[in-house]
């Protein structure tokens, strides 16, 4: 059998043998310029990730499991586009998606459910998970049953062979990225985003290369957060940067393909054009990150300055500021537990 690639080898492989998604090699210069301006207006740091009021703000083993808790957790909120959707009110404030996501667990850890704990989550019930993450509009969040299979499973896990401990998995990295990308999709399945394309084992990894950023930047990387390859993660394949980079024309759909996400129809887990599109978006910013490095900041070390995870929040940034224009670019819809 052949080896897996890696997730940046992989976007590469599947972006060279591609029938429905295509990179536009020309128009990388024009989007690295309007993602520079997009920088000059946010300067990013390591120090952002605390800024958000949901995120915790100390560096210890408690924050530790906090994120590890989120992120196991952290995938497919969307519902359809005419329906409401998932809303959870917490301390004044209405949250979706992820923010509402961050709004449950903080609630839980306050009403005195530890969700945040190996030992508790290795036997919570769907009942307790139902509770935690109850909406404010009458909703329910999508996929509830594979969250609460998360949540036992990594419990569990960290439990008989971790001490219940996530920091003994880091400290067995040795600070290495892809050493942890390896102990955590290894003995965690529900991290572990893989597929075949055309025969060969390719590897997407988002979760688990999020895990690892986040905390990258709430440790400032420091502590559990030093890693002395960061450069190695690469973006986090899903929805709404695919949707970025098709506004900026650097990748586009046949024409066919286009009706048929613009439909809004279910696009499944490892089909063939949802592969496309993720390996793709993996090796455009691959591209970006390349050109803004060489040719915009005059960086051509072995570690730049701008990495794929700071890539993916500039366009996160992106889309946020030129939404009104994104409507006419359409998002995929895929329903997953590594999105």
């Amino acid at each position: 059998m052949k080896q897996s690639l890696n997730p940046r080898d992989s976007g590469k492989y599947i972006a060279e043998n591609t029938k429905y998604v295509q990179i536009q090699h020309k128009e990388i210069p024009k989007a690295a310029l309007r993602l520079k301006e997009v920088m000059g207006r946010n300067k990013y740091s390591i120090k952002k990730w605390k800024e958000w009021p949901l995120h915790p703000k100390a560096m210890n083993d408690d924050t530790l499991h906090w994120i590890l808790t989120v992120d196991t957790l952290n995938f497919s909120f969307w519902l359809p586009r005419n329906e409401p959707q998932f809303q959870v009110e917490y301390k004044g404030k209405t949250y979706e998606d992820y923010e509402a996501l961050c709004a449950c667990v903080n609630r839980a850890v306050e009403e005195g459910i530890l969700i945040t704990t190996a030992s508790y989550n290795k036997e919570i019930s769907l009942e307790t998970v139902n509770q935690v993450f109850r909406s404010s509009n009458g909703t329910t969040l999508p996929m509830l049953k594979q969250r609460w299979e998360n949540l036992r499973q990594v419990g569990l896990v960290l439990c008989e062979k971790f001490n219940g401990n996530f920091a003994n998995v880091i400290k067995e990295a040795g600070e290495d990225v892809e050493k942890l990308i390896e102990l955590v999709t290894t003995n965690f399945s529900c991290f572990n985003d893989v597929g075949c394309f055309e025969g060969q084992p390719v590897q997407f990894q988002k979760r688990v290369q999020i895990l690892i950023a986040d905390i990258w930047a709430c440790f400032e990387a420091t502590g559990h957060g030093r890693f002395r390859n960061i450069h190695h993660l690469t973006m986090f394949p899903d929805y709404r940067v695919p949707q970025a980079l098709l506004s900026l024309g650097v990748v586009t759909y046949t024409d066919e393909f286009m009706k048929r996400v613009q439909s809004e129809k279910l696009l499944p887990h490892g089909e063939r054009e949802e592969m496309e599109i993720r390996g793709c978006s993996i090796h455009a910013i691959e591209l970006l990150r390349e050109h803004l490095n060489k040719s915009l900041m005059g960086v051509e070390n072995e570690e730049p300055i701008l990495n794929s995870v700071l890539i993916d929040f500039y366009l996160w940034d992106f889309a946020t500021e030129n939404a009104s224009d994104l409507g006419s670019f359409p998002e995929h819809r895929t329903r997953s537990i590594y999105y």
